[in-house]
């Protein structure tokens, strides 16, 4: 029995390959025990389609990802797009994450910590590493 049964919202709109992989990536490597990661990629139009760069990626069985192609209408729209895919599903938490970032290992226990001691939300800090 799963704990927690986080959506994910992605919008994608690249230009360069294998970005979204290490955003994937960095979901499956969350260190949280009994969670269920429903991970909804919103193709915003993309240059580069996210279905070729998902054919690329194989994520443990606790990540489920769904894809969603739209015409491009920027990533507020994605975002509200995905939403709107979640509300059908049986979700505890919904987290953002931008195709281009990734998150530390223990992105979502923090999160999941500070929402459960009471926060209506949780906004971590963010590091560049090319700079």
């Amino acid at each position: 029995m799963f704990k927690y049964n986080i959506g994910v919202v992605i919008p994608f709109y690249q230009r360069e390959q294998g970005i979204l992989a290490k955003a994937l990536l960095s979901i499956a490597t969350q260190q949280v025990e009994s969670t269920v990661f429903t991970i909804v990629i919103v193709d915003d139009g993309s240059p580069i389609a996210a279905d070729e760069e998902l054919a690329t990626v194989t994520l443990p069985e606790h990540c489920r990802i769904e894809l969603i192609k739209q015409k491009n209408a920027g990533p507020a729209v994605a975002r509200n797009t995905a939403l709107n895919y979640l509300q059908e599903c049986e979700i505890s938490t919904v987290a953002f994450l931008d195709s281009d970032d990734v998150w530390k290992e223990q992105h979502i226990t923090e999160a999941l910590s500070a929402l459960s001691s009471g926060a209506g939300f949780y906004f971590c800090d963010h590091s560049r590493f090319d700079e």
